[in-house]
């Protein structure tokens, strides 16, 4: 099966320069009638200024970046410990929870 790049379908589509006017139609409503926004921007503007002053403090975040750079550091020095034991742990509490049961 052969491709043939030389064929255009969108030549067939009038563009908008070639296009006749229509007299009898009336502009459409959204034109003249602003659609009114789901919500207040200058209290959305607020919200993002105040997240963004909250995220730009030490240790707002999600995780406590002072003690990952320690532990980069740790590994770095190959003094990190990894302990398999609380990671087996968790990994079965983890899977306890998935399926509904706690241990008795």
């Amino acid at each position: 099966m052969k491709i043939d790049q030389t064929a255009n379908p969108l030549n067939s589509v009038p563009s908008p320069a070639k296009a006749q006017p229509a007299k009898d139609v009336a502009p459409p409503a959204a034109a003249s009638v602003s659609t009114p926004l789901p919500a207040n921007l200058s209290s959305l503007t607020a919200q993002v200024r105040q997240l963004q002053t909250q995220l730009a403090q030490p240790g707002s975040g999600d995780f406590d970046t002072a003690k990952v750079t320690e532990i980069r550091q740790a590994i770095s020095d190959g003094r990190y410990q990894v302990n398999p034991e609380k990671i087996a742990d968790g990994l079965l509490d983890t899977v306890r929870d998935l399926l509904g049961k706690r241990p008795s």
